[in-house]
């Protein structure tokens, strides 16, 4: 009871600060709220507005006359502007400057103009004044699930549009990391998942029901898997991600943030059609196009398509003989399984990618319309690889495989939004969405260093996954603004998994093979079988902002949580034969799962499998002609609960000018795993201080947040310790399962600055100041006991090779980062040429939670000198660099394009193999090049 106290003491000691850091922060945006008058707004406006194209001068109104104008780029930017000046009110502005465009305005009661379109738009002039950059491009966002200007929402939040994606020639969702502070990510390979991490908490689990602390929704609707977020980014509105937890309002898990994808959304009355080749380096060939579709007056359809695909970046090689001390020295020290196989297979780091969008819009009235949309998407790439760093320091992307690396995953989804507004002005909305997902893949485990045969294979896999949303929202002009809603979701799972094993004892020789997976001799398989995994989330919420007075709102928020996880027939099997490879025999199993009399079961097991529980200590006495046995009966299911809330007050400091301060919690579900174990929720609370800004007559836009991320129960997967023969004891490294880190802490500071500095100037920097670390954090060290970290102080713990992480880093969070991006506009009589340059600069950075950096010579025979900095990456710096024309009708483009200028060798993860330079590592791609073509039709 003592402890317990003085726990709750401390833990009350820790939140002081914090809660008066709020309160004063608070308390001083009352007092300048106090201090602070506005004048009334003029009936009339002085507007100053030169020749340009339409969607500058409607950017210019929204800085002059201090409005919210939304409009679709596709409608204004091929318009050319009259001149505009002098004083006049709001909709005489907007009547001068849409005369004979065929666009047409709707101002609403709280000042927020909205553009569309009668019908088709006349083509602008060629002759027109070049377009220059007088004002920062407005960005209408859905962070609180309402469309709101960027700079007005109190989260903290980057978006980027289609033309930003094209700009930094982004693919998928890898490729704005550098655009985001905070965000990082990094691929998998056997999985070939894509892990997101915001603010230094992301994914490391990556199994069917695994969990991240990064929400993705697409369209609104969540998407779990993360094999389904590195989808093509093509034909989109916008990307928006959201930093910090967002409990409240969407889907599930996002602790660490979110991230919304908004794609083009088909338009009434508009036929229009683009169209972007690109070739490159690698024989990379990408196309992007889309079509837009009236059909009569109230519906639209939209049709997308990309392809992208280029050679690997890494080559396979015969061997690695002779070329360093964690090798074989000469060909004849190679056993069958160093060397590559005749047949040559495509290396890794290849992709090979398809998708396919059809959507429509139906608006029979102004107070419905139904958005709908169908996509396909194909991966048959050969997913990444660790790479031994000493090698690729040399110039050699390089490794040996001797079973071919591939991936067959297809992903069909559809999302569908009702939207109807009632005539009291509140916005009834549903939104549905279902996903099949299948997937085969192949990946080489040991690469040919170990000695050993081991591949790692999905043999197949089904994810199916629907979920529906209610939401009913209140009209934008109230001063009482407020939103409801309903959330479920379920996600069914079918996997068969293999590990195809073979000991180097036999040398190559399938007759005196032996595995650590059968002690029967030969080579053998472990398979995973988990036919019926379930996750199934229900949820309620609301969110309410009140209007204080002009200048000051309150909100608050809550959402109530139930997930629960289970797994239904879940069987780990250990076969005496193996399911493919180069050792097959007549008794091999083959490929999938065992038939059902090849699986023995001894009385345990049995005894299990009949009641539907967990067991582990399933084992081969009596086995009989079986192939295979029941090693653990894995049914298991566990229910969760949660209850997360968000306080926040904001206050116009200025006309452009809001600060905010919020305090919010989030949730991640819990996870179970094998033989019936069990992690906990993992849960957070964020303070944070935020201040948007908007100045030198909308020109300069600078945001800032401040923020710290208070976790318990943090989630991370690690390697296991595993029992091969049944016998109840361990005996070798080869799962992984998730465990908690009790506490941990994360501070940091948010910079985005975006300036158009001179008409022809533009600026971007990205800054993320971040401090990470674990409190109170001890997990197992099975691979290398306490030769990198402390056994933590008690003899069990010892015996268990417990080790203390409390102080460590977790991985892929830099203490800073920044990136600049600047761009120059020459202006020539029939377009616009410009050069821009991205440059990231970032700390340092570690691999793995363990935090290994120097290695002591004589420890390993791999690195008999030692090494430095085995899971760390050192910092770097990397530049992009591109050349873009465009026509002054904005018809045709062409970008020139070089990404990591320098060819900087870039980690994102580790593996276990030591090198004399470290882990071998998964690495950022290389130096490539292109050029891009983009042509528009009307």
């Amino acid at each position: 009871m003592k402890n317990a106290c003085a726990q709750k003491n401390a833990c009350a000691r820790s939140l002081l600060p914090h809660l008066l850091l709020l309160i004063l922060s608070v308390g001083g945006c009352l007092l300048t709220n106090v201090a602070y008058g506005r004048d009334e707004v003029a009936p009339l406006i002085t507007f100053d507005i030169p020749v340009q194209a339409l969607d500058s001068a409607l950017l210019t109104i929204s800085a002059q006359a201090n409005v919210d104008v939304l409009v679709p780029s596709a409608l204004a930017a091929r318009l050319q502007s009259p001149v505009l000046k002098g004083q006049m009110t709001l909709s005489q502005a907007l009547t001068h400057l849409l005369s004979g465009t065929s666009l047409k305005y709707k101002i609403s009661n709280r000042q927020r103009v909205t553009i569309t379109a009668n019908h088709k738009l006349p083509v602008k002039s060629v002759n027109e004044a070049p377009k220059a950059i007088r004002a920062i491009e407005e960005v209408i966002v859905t962070a609180t699930k309402r469309a709101t200007d960027l700079q007005k929402t109190p989260i903290a939040v980057t978006a980027l549009t289609q033309a930003n994606l094209n700009q930094l020639q982004a693919k998928d969702i890898r490729n704005i990391t550098d655009m985001v502070p905070g965000l990082e990510m990094t691929n998998t390979g056997e999985q070939s998942a894509l892990l997101v991490q915001l603010r230094g908490i992301g994914q490391t689990n990556i199994t069917e029901i695994a969990d991240g602390p990064v929400a993705l929704h697409i369209d609104g609707v969540y998407s779990p898997r993360a094999q389904g977020a590195a989808t093509l980014l093509y034909d989109l509105d916008r990307i928006e991600v959201l930093r910090g937890p967002q409990g409240t309002l969407f889907g599930r898990n996002a602790t660490a943030g979110g991230i919304n994808i908004q794609t083009e959304k088909p338009k009434l009355g508009v036929q229009l059609a683009d169209i972007a080749l690109t070739l490159g380096s690698y024989d990379h060939q990408a196309l992007k196009a889309a079509v837009n579709l009236p059909v009569g007056d109230t519906w639209a359809l939209r049709l997308a398509g990309a392809m992208d695909k280029h050679d690997a970046y890494t080559k396979l090689i015969h061997n690695y003989a002779g070329l360093g001390p964690q090798y074989p020295a000469t060909y004849a020290a190679l056993n069958a399984y160093q060397k590559a196989p005749a047949s040559r297979a495509q290396g890794p780091d290849a992709d090979d990618q398809e998708a396919i969008r059809l959507s429509s819009l139906w608006q029979p009235a102004e107070n419905f319309k139904w958005f709908t949309s169908l996509e396909h998407y194909r991966d048959h790439g050969t997913s990444v690889t660790e790479l031994d760093p000493t090698l690729v320091a040399r110039g050699m992307r390089a490794t040996v495989s001797d079973t071919p690396s591939f991936i067959n995953l297809t992903n069909n989804t559809f999302r569908s939004r009702m939207d109807y507004t009632l005539p009291n002005e509140q916005t009834l909305s549903y939104i549905a969405g279902s996903a099949v997902m299948e997937r085969e893949q192949g990946f080489d485990q040991d690469m040919g260093r170990s000695g050993n045969y081991e591949q790692r294979r999905t043999d197949n896999s089904t994810f199916r996954f629907n979920s529906h949303e209610v939401q009913l929202i209140n009209s934008d002009k109230e001063s009482f603004r407020w939103i409801v809603g309903a959330f479920a979701s379920q996600e069914r799972n079918d996997i068969v998994y293999a590990i195809d094993q073979a000991d180097d004892d036999g040398h190559g020789d399938p007759t005196k093979t032996t595995s650590f997976i059968s002690d029967f001799g030969g080579a053998a398989t472990a398979i995973f079988m988990q036919p019926d995994r379930r996750v199934q989330s229900k949820a309620v919420f609301a969110q309410a902002t009140y209007d204080l007075n002009e200048l000051s709102r309150f909100t608050a928020g809550i959402r109530h949580t139930q997930d629960i996880k289970s797994d239904n027939g879940g069987r780990s099997l250990n076969c005496r034969v193996t399911g493919l490879g180069p050792y097959l025999t007549p008794k091999s199993i083959g490929h999938g799962a065992p038939k059902p009399e090849q699986i023995y079961a001894d009385a345990g097991a049995q005894a299990a499998i009949n009641a539907g529980l967990p067991y582990d200590n399933g084992g081969h006495v009596g086995i009989g002609d079986h192939a295979c046995w029941v090693r653990q009966v894995n049914d298991y299911s566990a229910t969760w609960k949660n209850t997360s809330g968000l306080l926040r007050y904001e206050v116009d400091l200025q006309a452009d000018v809001m600060s905010y301060a919020s305090v919010a919690t989030g949730f991640k579900s819990g996870h179970i795993q094998d033989r019936g174990n069990e992690a906990k929720p993992e849960e957070v609370i964020n303070y944070e201080l935020g201040l948007k800004s908007t100045l030198r007559d909308g020109s300069l836009r600078l945001n800032a947040a401040l923020y710290q991320a208070d976790y318990t129960n943090l989630q991370f997967s690690d390697r296991d310790l595993f029992d091969m023969n049944g016998d109840g004891v361990v005996d070798r490294v080869t799962s992984t399962i998730v465990r908690n880190a009790a506490a941990a802490t994360v501070r940091g500071l948010e910079i985005e600055l975006d300036w158009a500095i001179a008409e022809r100037d533009y600026l971007h920097l990205a800054a993320a100041f971040m401090n990470a670390r674990f409190d109170n954090f001890q997990t197992p060290d099975t691979l290398f006991g306490n030769l990198f970290n402390p056994y933590v102080n008690s003899d069990a713990g010892r015996a268990a090779k417990i080790v203390e992480l409390s102080g460590n880093s977790p991985v892929r969070a830099p203490d800073w980062k920044i990136t600049v991006v600047y761009k120059h506009n020459f202006e020539f009589n029939h377009g616009v040429l410009t050069p821009q340059l991205k440059a990231t600069f970032s700390d340092k950075y570690f691999l793995d939670i363990y935090n290994r950096r120097d290695l002591a010579a004589g420890v390993f025979n791999s690195a008999p000198n030692g090494a430095k900095d085995l899971a760390v990456q050192k910092a770097y710096t990397t530049y992009d660099a591109s050349l873009r024309y465009e026509s002054n009708s904005s018809l045709w483009s062409l970008d020139v394009f070089i990404k990591n200028l320098t060819n900087e060798n870039i980690k994102t993860s580790s593996g276990t193999f030591i090198t004399p330079g470290g882990f071998d590592a998964i690495f950022l791609p290389p130096r490539t090049a292109g050029l891009t073509l983009s042509y528009q039709f009307q």
